[in-house]
């Protein structure tokens, strides 16, 4: 301060001002920075907040808000086994309840006095990314000043608030996932090993000081490489995988290490910081190792061996350029030989342990193979697609293009200096093997900021410090401050512009499908029994936050059950409702998922659940939403992944485009072409379409025909395609219509290979039989057409194939809508497996038998339940219903059952099919009812049912050769197929997801 009062009375106050600011600008700059990177995180914080529930964007953070409840009530100790997933089996938490939730939950603890509550957790969770999005500002400007000097520093600190590259999309409230604890962990586990190796470059430590244990001479070296290490071994306390980082700085210390020994100079004090951080960083992997098998995705040996491997590798290298020296050899030979010996070592690996080198190589092209080592289950992922080169500068602007220079900086300097720097150089590997694996995976593409960051402050301080070195010494020049002016606004002002069109889209950001998913998430989780009481009331509930010892293949206890649905949603299934998901965004059940789902009869289904299920706990319950019974993949549909999952089949088998061949000529998108998607009977006889689209009902085909043109062929990227007519000569995508099903049929066997009945909306080409074990008992108060996606596929088919024609005059939109569907498109609903009840009666001998109720769900229009048989030859016939008619209040959570929220309108109604003859219908028919006991299995008894005979006259239209219509001979008469007014409003609604 005395100084300052000096240099007051000295000189004037702007003066001072200005020198002061000169010395100090980036304290003020970098509070600035980090506040509005803070701000632009946290802007939309409320969208995820609705009606007193903290909801998230994604499915990861729901299981990671899992692992921090489980911290928060058993700190420090993570989860070491949950069975609360993955049924019947369980899982190991692996990627997840790791460093990152710890500090999540630490930070709840503290803030909620040691016992906070559960809406304070999940606000902290809230929160979480947008504060570890904003810390990365400061390894960030450490890093950038380190290569460019204070003004670069500051620079890359402003690179990462302003761009809009992975690591900002990560770092929104509401997404809390370990991809934005990675970002800031691994840029602390570079920055650490930067300062490491810059520090034994300048303390030059050997190996004898190691063996006389002469410490305090290169105490600074061991402690850096020690704090390098940590930061290595924090990275990999995040997130397991994280060995790539061991993979680039393998590859850095062996590109250093050989240019050091090429250019004269001894790899061997480098190399000591190299193995001392490696080791550190393995041993505080090796503390958290839980299995003894290789796996990149689990807390292995996978992540110590490497690291061990890395610091075994440097001093090998260390120890051959002494014996090189020794041998006075060609230095040129050098990176010869350590090329050749880790090339002898690969090849003795394949021959001793062909897993563990299958096992590498696997991996190396999964992350780096630019494609080569994607399956096409993986490409069914999004953040596992490949990142368009273009993201780049998209993401960037030209802080992409001043990296590059910044790149070849570097290049320039390790090539004419004396002894060039190591910390440079490992920015630039950093840089090259993160846009590979970007370019082979998107989900990496967050790594890429903190390089691009560091590397255009090293560029701008470069340039600073040369306008510097032209100047006087007299005060800083116009000439100055012109030129920093201008490298701040080509670098900085378009990332300013682009951010805050990007701020104002993220302020848009909500929970997506999880609103839609919630309604039928409370639902289970306050009318279903506790896992461990189903059908089992008097068992001991099994604990949500509770200790679960590790195993392969978890005994849950009597009472306990799953949940089918795709692996998408299963965290959603854990934590909101608290039940066990069958599959997960693990990927674990993923396979068996689509087994069940795109099972073509019940039989099949049971099967692929009996082998799953163990003896006194079952799957009991299937929740399907409207984008997994879609096919429309561009509006959000899934119907396309679980084909990839499913051996013997791929998405042509269950539906296929009709593309109008001049708007892909005119250069339009997919979506744009996309006529109609024509639906295969194999879609309809899905299990996936059978639950949603009929709620387990049989279903007719109707007299309408889907009319192409050309032959079926693959569409690139999967599934496949035909073309529509656009020149009017020929059939556009149409619908027709005709007046019976035998006309339709007619019509088709004509020109099978361009015609089929139905493949349109709700309509199979053949009988799609009623499942008899699977009932609906839940309906998501929110409708799939407040989804824009779901909507616009629905309208786009309206008006593309013409429906409003083909369905008669005057036939509204909202009409024609109606057609498309067979019952409310309900968000999200939810089935329940049952034992179902039997119906046995007599009628006449050798007739089709039906058994229709109506049902009213808690939300949307009511439907009918259709099932039937045919009687034998003394009259006698057998149904298995799953809809109860009466007595559900008799079984309730309280006895370990659903309380079901779909409600019977009455009693079954069993006909036979109605005859006309001379004027006179004739037809059986008699009323029983079904209860919620018989339909549970508790009750043994059948209902029975006597039909009798009814007759009445009828008066024939001859003119249309149809009667009054006592009976719908399409089995289609629920009434299901038209949008009540409340669900017309939501058209025009705000889109929930």
């Amino acid at each position: 301060m005395s100084t300052w009062r000096e240099r007051l009375d000295e000189e004037t106050v702007p003066d001072v001002a200005w020198a002061w600011l000169a010395e100090f600008y980036h304290y003020p700059t970098l509070v600035v920075l980090f506040v509005f990177a803070l701000w632009t995180r946290t802007a939309a914080w409320t969208n995820f907040t609705t009606q007193g529930t903290v909801l998230y964007n994604g499915n990861d953070p729901y299981y990671h808000l899992r692992s921090v409840q489980y911290v928060v009530e058993h700190w420090p100790a993570t989860m070491p086994f949950d069975p609360w997933t993955n049924f019947a089996l369980g899982t190991s938490t692996a990627q997840f309840g790791t460093l990152f939730d710890q500090l999540i939950a630490t930070a709840a603890l503290i803030i909620g006095l040691g016992s906070p509550s559960a809406e304070l957790v999940r606000m902290v969770h809230l929160f979480a990314p947008a504060v570890f999005g904003a810390f990365t500002l400061v390894p960030a400007y450490v890093i950038g000043r380190r290569l460019g000097g204070r003004f670069g520093g500051v620079t890359s600190a402003a690179v990462v608030a302003f761009a809009t590259g992975g690591l900002f999309f990560q770092g929104w409230a509401g997404t809390a996932d370990h991809q934005i604890a990675e970002g800031l962990f691994q840029a602390f586990g570079v920055l650490g090993t930067m300062v490491a190796v810059s520090v034994a470059r300048e303390e030059k430590p050997v190996y004898e000081l190691i063996v006389e244990r002469e410490f305090s001479a290169i105490r600074r070296t061991i402690g850096w490489s020690l704090l390098a290490g940590a930061g290595v071994g924090a990275y990999l306390l995040v997130w397991p995988p994280g060995v790539l980082l061991l993979g680039i700085l393998g590859a850095f210390y062996l590109i250093y290490l050989s240019a050091v020994f090429l250019r004269g100079h001894s790899p061997e004090h480098v190399a000591i910081a190299g193995a001392i951080s490696m080791l550190a960083a393995g041993a505080i992997a090796l503390s958290t190792t839980n299995t003894l098998e290789v796996s990149a995705t689990s807390r292995s040996l996978l992540q110590p061996g490497l690291a061990f491997a890395v610091a075994g590798g440097c001093g090998f290298m260390a120890w051959l350029a002494r014996v090189w020296d020794d041998r006075n050899l060609s230095r040129l030979a050098y990176p010869v030989a350590i090329v050749a010996v880790g090339g002898a070592a690969f090849g003795l690996l394949a021959v001793l342990s062909p897993s563990t080198f299958n096992f590498l190589v696997k991996n190396v092209l999964r992350v780096m193979g630019l494609g080569f080592g994607t399956s096409q289950t993986a490409a069914t992922v999004g953040e596992i697609s490949p990142m368009p080169l273009s993201q780049l500068t998209e993401s960037y602007k030209l802080a992409a293009v001043t990296a590059i220079g910044g790149i070849f900086v570097v290049l320039f300097r390790q090539i004419t200096d004396e002894e060039p720097r190591g910390e440079d150089l490992l920015v630039v590997v950093v840089f090259v093997f993160v846009l590979m694996a970007s370019l082979t995976q998107q989900r990496f593409s967050y790594y890429l900021t903190i390089p691009i960051a560091g590397l255009t402050g090293l560029l701008v301080g470069s340039v600073t410090r040369y306008v510097d070195s032209t100047s006087s010494g007299d005060g800083i020049e116009t000439h100055q401050i012109m030129t920093i002016g201008v490298v701040l606004l080509v670098v900085l002002v378009p990332m300013v512009a682009f951010g805050s069109t990007a701020a104002a889209a993220a302020s848009a950001k909500n929970p997506g499908g999880s609103q839609g998913w919630q309604p039928s998430l409370e639902w289970l989780q306050d009318e279903t029994p506790e896992p461990g009481q189903y059908a089992n009331p008097d068992g001991e509930p099994m604990e949500y936050l509770g200790t679960y010892s590790r195993t392969d293949d978890f005994d849950y206890p009597p009472g306990a059950f799953g949940i089918v649905s795709w692996w998408d949603y299963g965290h959603w299934i854990t934590t909101n409702g608290e039940r066990i998901p069958n599959a997960n965004p693990f990927q674990q059940g993923s396979a068996f998922a689509a087994n069940f789902l795109l099972a073509g009869n019940e039989s099949t289904a049971g099967d692929v659940l009996a082998d799953r299920d163990e003896d006194d706990a079952k799957t009991r319950f299937v929740m399907v939403d409207w984008k997994m019974a879609e096919s429309e993949s561009l509006v959000g549909g899934k119907y396309f992944a679980p084909p990839e999952f499913k051996d013997g089949v791929n998405r042509s088998d269950f539906f296929s485009r009709v593309l109008s061949r001049s708007t892909l000529q005119q250069g339009g998108n997919l979506f744009q072409a996309t006529q109609l998607i024509r639906h295969k009977q194999a879609y309809y006889d899905s299990m996936t379409t059978r639950l949603y689209q009929y709620h387990g009902s049989a279903k007719e085909p109707a007299p309408y025909v889907v009319e192409w043109q050309g032959q079926e062929q693959p569409l690139r990227g999967g599934g496949s395609f035909t073309f529509a007519s656009d020149s009017g000569e020929g059939p556009s995508p149409v619908v027709r219509r005709f007046d019976t099903v035998a006309q339709a049929r007619e019509y088709v066997a004509e020109a099978p290979d361009i015609r089929q009945l139905g493949g349109v909306g709700a309509y199979p080409s053949e009988r799609v039989p009623a499942l008899k074990h699977y009932r609906l008992v839940h309906a998501s108060s929110i409708s799939a057409l407040q989804s824009s996606g779901y909507r616009n596929a629905r309208l786009r088919t309206v008006q593309n194939a013409n429906l409003q024609a083909v369905l008669g005059e005057g036939t509204s939109r909202q009409a024609a809508l109606g057609w498309l569907l067979d019952t409310t498109p309900s968000w999200t609903k939810t089935f329940e497996r049952v034992d179902g009840a039997t119906i046995e009666g007599s009628g006449p001998a050798n007739e089709t038998v039906r058994a229709s109720v109506r049902l009213q769900p808690n939300a949307g229009s009511a439907f009918t339940y259709t099932q039937q048989t045919r009687t034998a030859d003394d009259g006698s016939f057998s149904l298995t219903v799953p809809y109860a008619t009466q007595g559900d209040e008799a079984w309730g959570v309280a006895e370990g059952y659903a309380n079901s929220s779909v409600e019977a309108l009455g009693a079954y109604n069993v006909t036979t099919v109605t005859t006309v003859e001379n004027g006179t219908a004739t037809r059986w028919a008699g009323q029983v009812h079904v209860s919620e006991g018989q339909v549970l299995g508790e009750d043994d008894s059948s209902a029975t049912v006597e039909l009798e005979r009814e007759s009445r006259n009828l008066t024939i239209d001859t003119s249309t050769g149809g009667s009054d219509g006592s009976d719908d001979e399409t089995g289609s008469s629920d009434g299901g197929n038209s949008i009540e007014p409340a669900d017309e409003s939501l058209v025009g609604a705000r889109a929930a997801g």
